[in-house]
């Protein structure tokens, strides 16, 4: 009888694969490619069986099939017509291929990986949050999200109500009001290599505790709301940390990064920006750029702060 030796069907090159009638064999879909799994119950080895590329399911890993139909896939290896249906049947990833989504997705999913194709894959929020994340450990990533808001400002692009949240790799091109926002007492979230190209009130809004923004570049924030709004906000939150960020902000911003009183133990290292940084109580301010404020480069209120190796006054 045929069985499976090292990951290796026992049978000829063409011959096809009898699963017997003992319940030899199991057979399943692999999650993320075009292989089937073939399991042999009796002695517990595994195969690898390469479907047709561009089946029922994808191809390398690429999903082909979502690509070529245009339309979002869920871990199932099903399209759906929207990236939240997708999402309301997928168990740990959704695949949304390039094109625009006019879509406000939440994602309830509890360590959900939300993944595009990049700058072309687009979810455009409208008048309403593009997408708003309220379960712990989910990762969005390589997507452009945008939103118009309402004009009054409130409404923000990413909203997070949630814990271990990965940003990454994220294009946002207006906001409504904040381009990211991180509501307070939520913890241990990250932002890593995001662009804001313009938002009406913060860029980056965070008033967590223990996040994480890096290798971020935010310009034009506030020009829904002059001289109020910063590139980088923290408030009411703890032991976060800024590092390796570039701001741009435009003529209305307040502030590039903006600490209010009541956060301590903060660290802000390695940023380079152009409109001077507002540092507050118990703040480690290291290594940064900071330069042509219209008030003073470094502010500092209260105590416990450390300034280190920062160069102020430079040009751009």
């Amino acid at each position: 009888m045929a069985g499976i030796n090292q990951g290796t069907p026992e049978t000829a090159v063409g011959e096809p694969i009898r699963l017997g009638s003992n319940n030899e064999f199991e057979i399943e879909q692999h999650p993320a490619s075009d292989r089937l799994i073939i399991r042999d119950t009796v002695n517990g080895k595994v195969a690898y069986v390469r479907k047709e590329r561009g089946g029922t399911i994808g191809g390398d890993g690429v999903l082909i099939r979502a690509l070529r139909e245009g339309k979002p896939m869920a871990d199932d290896g099903r399209t759906y017509d929207t990236i939240q249906e997708a999402e309301r049947q997928a168990s740990s990833w959704v695949f949304v291929p390039p094109g625009t989504f006019n879509e406000n997705v939440t994602i309830n999913t509890k360590g959900l990986t939300l993944r595009g194709s990049g700058y072309n894959t687009i979810i455009d929020g409208g008048t309403n949050i593009a997408v708003n994340i309220s379960s712990n450990n989910v990762t969005v990533m390589n997507i452009q999200a945008s939103n118009e808001g309402d004009g009054s400002d409130t409404t923000n692009t990413i909203e997070i109500f949630a814990s271990g949240v990965c940003i990454q790799n994220i294009h946002i091109p207006l906001s409504g009001r904040s381009a990211i926002y991180i509501s307070q007492g939520y913890k241990n979230n990250s932002i890593i290599n995001t662009t804001v190209e313009e938002s009406r009130l913060w860029g980056i809004n965070v008033e967590g505790n223990r996040n994480i923004v890096s290798g971020c570049n935010v310009s034009n924030a506030s020009t829904g709301d002059d001289d109020f709004g910063d590139c980088y906000r923290f408030g009411d939150g703890n032991e976060n940390i800024i590092a390796n960020c570039i701001a741009n902000p435009g003529a209305d911003t307040r502030f590039s990064i903006n600490y209010d009183q009541s956060c301590n133990n903060n660290i802000c290292i390695g940023n380079r920006s152009l409109d001077g940084a507002d540092i507050n109580e118990q703040i480690s301010c290291e290594n940064n750029i900071i330069a042509n404020n219209r008030a003073q480069d470094i502010r500092v209120f209260g105590t416990g702060t450390l300034l280190d190796g920062n160069l102020t006054g430079a040009s751009n």
